[in-house]
């Protein structure tokens, strides 16, 4: 098995609206390991893993919703906790809800 590898670090940073980060790849690993910690938060928030398709539509993997502060982390792979391949890019994305709704987050992104 080969050594992990950083694919995403995401600093700690307020958002106000709807966003997502950059593409990632993740072609040279066979699982993703996403870690988010929200240390601030007004209404809620969903967080979105998708994987990026040859036609350059994304798809999502996996989600979770947080409306405390708090942690969600997702294990991406065939036979781990999420049961799906995680594509040669991937890309997190960010969905607020909520009236006046900000959250405060760093999020994280190694594969092996």
């Amino acid at each position: 098995m080969p050594n992990s590898q950083s694919l995403l670090l995401l600093a700690s940073a307020t958002k106000n609206s709807n966003g997502q980060s950059e593409d990632f790849p993740t072609s040279a690993v066979d699982r993703v390991h996403l870690d988010i910690n929200v240390s601030a938060i007004t209404g809620s928030v969903t967080f979105t893993y998708s994987r990026k398709g040859h036609d350059g539509n994304y798809f999502q993997v996996w989600s979770g919703t947080l409306g405390n502060t708090g942690s969600l982390s997702a294990n991406i792979g065939h036979g781990l906790e999420v049961n799906k391949e995680p594509g040669m890019i991937g890309q997190l994305s960010w969905t607020l809800a909520g009236s006046g709704a900000s959250v405060t987050f760093s999020a994280s992104a190694n594969g092996k």
